[in-house]
């Protein structure tokens, strides 16, 4: 559908015979197909390989630019813009900050935990100097978003969760992620307009609850099978010797262990997965204008099983394949819920050196992002 089209359709439909304004629903669209990023992905693995990593910032900007160019709402597709010199210079930035730790910790160990927790003590300037960096370089309708520089901020976010955390010895966990979706969202804004989180910190906290006694019921579970199987193969061991197992059995029985255990590994991370997602949109707002998430766990969890099934099968080749499925159903799942027009003035663009920040976060394991 063109643009126009769509417009034209949307314009319609928040109009009422009475000459309200009435709620539109627009969902996101994900328009990326196998093929196209499989040639992307294998020519940016390829010359990532054979520069050294170099092309690596390349290779980051021109994934990101597909799957923004691919993710549409009112026909409109978002768009990336950051540099991948400046990407590269963060890189080597990140390298010479981290290369000590790497040498530290084969030498002196007890040094390379003061030299990590100096770098754990920055991680609230790398967030916020991340997020800028992102959104600073992510646009909609040619208006930038952007991101406050909100230092103490951060850091009041992660101490509150840190406390809670060790103050309820773990159970009300879910607060630390509370803390930091809220940060992300109130904010962040497009052009001149803010977003809001209006979520609840409680519902982060059942979210962690769940799946941690999600984690002990599966692990039960696989216990309790691998236990019985044990017994199994005890009495045939009794009864018949030990000459009555053979390899192909005790192989089988240790693959069969692996695949429950990826079960009682998924399950959680498939159940997190969805609720983050979820309720992080569900709780923001723009404007007027809220935003709805539905991801199911059951059936993000099957496309992750499958996903990884076909990734080893195929040698990873299947892995840009992979990556389409997840990000078109998650994409599919959200819905921008208007109250009037969708519109917002320019912003001051705000250009951040927040490139070496996001290669810390990938480097410490950190998600940054929403």
């Amino acid at each position: 559908m063109s643009n126009t089209a769509h417009a034209s359709e949307a314009s319609a439909g928040m109009q009422s015979s009475a000459g309200t304004v009435d709620a539109s629903q627009e969902p996101l669209v994900f328009t990326g197909k196998t093929d196209e990023y499989f040639r992307i992905w294998i020519v940016n693995t390829a010359l990532s390989i054979v520069t050294l990593g170099i092309y690596y910032a390349w290779a980051k900007v021109r994934t990101r630019k597909y799957f923004y160019r691919n993710t549409l709402i009112m026909g409109d597709s978002f768009d990336y813009h950051a540099n991948p010199m400046r990407i590269l210079r963060g890189h080597l930035i990140a390298v010479v900050i981290m290369a000590p730790y790497a040498v530290i910790s084969y030498m002196r160990p007890d040094l390379a935990i003061v030299y990590f927790i100096l770098i754990a003590l920055a991680i609230p300037v790398l967030w916020v100097q991340s997020r800028i960096f992102n959104l600073s370089n992510s646009s909609y309708r040619g208006i930038r978003f952007a991101f406050l520089r909100d230092y103490k901020g951060a850091y009041a976010a992660i101490i509150k969760g840190m406390a809670v955390t060790l103050f309820t010895l773990g159970f009300a966990a879910g607060y630390a992620e509370y803390y930091r979706a809220r940060f992300n969202v109130d904010n962040s804004s497009w052009g001149k307009s803010k977003f809001t989180y209006t979520g609840r910190g409680g519902a982060f906290v059942e979210l962690y609850l769940i799946a941690f006694f999600i984690t002990l019921g599966v692990l039960a579970v696989v216990f309790v099978i691998f236990f019985l199987v044990m017994m199994v193969l005890g009495g045939l061991v009794q009864k018949n010797g030990a000459g009555s197992i053979s390899s192909a059995v005790s192989n089988a029985v240790i693959v069969a262990v692996y695949v429950l255990l990826v079960f009682a590994y998924a399950a959680p991370f498939a159940y997190l997965s969805a609720g983050r997602q979820n309720l992080t949109i569900n709780g923001a707002r723009f404007g007027s204008h809220t935003m709805s998430s539905d991801v199911k766990t059951i059936q993000l969890m099957k496309l992750y099983l499958s996903n990884l099934f076909f990734i080893m099968v195929s040698f990873g080749l299947l892995i840009p394949w992979a990556k389409i499925r997840v990000t078109r159903y998650r994409l599919s799942k959200v819905c921008l819920h208007l109250d009037g027009e969708l519109r917002t003035r320019r912003g001051d663009d705000e250009s951040s050196d927040g490139a070496m920040a996001d290669t810390l976060g990938d480097a410490l394991s950190l998600d940054f992002g929403l």
